[in-house]
This record gives C-alpha cells, structure tokens and sequence, in this order.
C-alpha cells in the first residue's frame, strides 16, 4: 500500500515537473523576442558599430559618434526589456523565475568579473575580458536550454562557449567578429525559431 501511494506520489509530481516544463517552454517561445532583441544589439554594436569601423578605417570622427550610438542602442535594448517583463510579470512559473535569477545573476557577475579584473591588474583588459564573458553568457544560454529541455539553446550555449575559446587567440577586434557570429548563433537563430513558434501555435 505505502508503495503504492510512493509511486503514485512519484507519478504526480513527474508529470507536475512535465507540465511546468510545457508551459515554460510556452513562455520561452514568446520570450524569444527578448533573444531576437539582445542578439542583434549585439550583433549590430560588435560588428556594425564597432569592428567594421575599425577594418574600414573610419575617421576618428565617425568612430566618435558611432560610440554613442552604441551606449544608446544598449540603453534603449534594456528600457523595451523593463517594459516587456513588467508588462508579463503576471505569467509566473517556477522555471520561468529561475531563468530571471539566472540572467540577472549573469548580469552581476559580469560586472563583478569587471571589477575584479580591474583590480587585479591595475587596468581594464577587454581582451581577457571578451573570451570570459562570452563563456559566462555561452554557459547561461545553455543552461536556459537544459532547464526547457530545448535543444536549439544548448546547442546555441556550446557554440558560444567554443568561440571563447577561439576568440582568445585573436586581438581584440578579431574578438569582436567571432563574438558577433556567436550573437547570431547562440540568440538571433533560435529567437527567431522560438518566436515563429509562439506564432505557428496560436495559428
């Protein structure tokens, strides 16, 4: 009987760890416009705004008012990303709040990671800086995908790791090329297959 009602027991809350998934996995799906979003922030800041500047030569005028342009971007990426989770902080899942802490905790520990790598050598590195924080992003890209059993994500999260790696062999403006292709790997690609699901389920 007490084994029973174990297995029972066992039953229930497998299938409550089922659902819960399904219905992130629903949520990623629209959340998908906020990958859409940050990566070609990214993309556009690393290659268009910054690495592509360089390569071409632009004047040191241009580069002047390119970085601005840049700060903005960011700034204006963060308020819709404000917006958008205020606007749906109704739908809450204990996955969905995992994933929050999870990013906001990225968030610190690359600004952590700054400082302390400030300290440590009396100056900032962006070279030792840009490999670190694309592994740190690769690895919460990947662990997004292992918590919402979504293949795509992990795959996107290894990917980017692996440009670390990559990236720490070239100058800073080379970084910058590979990390714009891990943008467009790891968040551009699977935002958008995410968010033409959202779209293809309520048809």
């Amino acid at each position: 009987m007490e084994t029973a009602n174990h297995q029972k027991h066992n039953e229930e809350s497998l299938k409550l760890v089922k659902e819960m998934i399904t219905v992130s996995k629903a949520q990623m799906n629209q959340d998908g416009i906020l990958l859409i979003l940050w990566g070609w922030i990214f993309f556009i800041k690393d290659f268009f705004l910054t690495y592509l500047p360089t390569v071409l030569r632009l004047s040191n005028e241009t580069l002047w008012i390119l970085q601005p342009a840049s700060n903005i971007l960011v700034l204006l990426g963060a308020i819709y990303t404000i917006y958008y989770l205020y606007r749906n902080s109704g739908a809450k899942t204990y996955i969905r709040e995992t994933l929050k802490y999870l990013w906001a905790g990225l968030i610190f520990v690359l600004i952590m990671l700054s400082l302390i790598i400030h300290n440590v050598l009396g100056e900032s590195n962006f070279m030792l800086q840009h490999p670190i924080f694309m592994l740190i992003t690769g690895f919460a890209i990947l662990v997004t995908g292992g918590l919402l059993r979504t293949n795509i994500l992990v795959f996107g999260g290894g990917i980017f790791g692996l440009l670390a790696l990559l990236a720490s062999r070239y100058e800073l403006y080379d970084q910058l090329l590979i990390e714009s292709i891990g943008w467009f790997i790891a968040f551009i690609i699977p935002g958008h297959i995410l968010f033409a699901s959202r779209n293809k389920n309520n048809v």
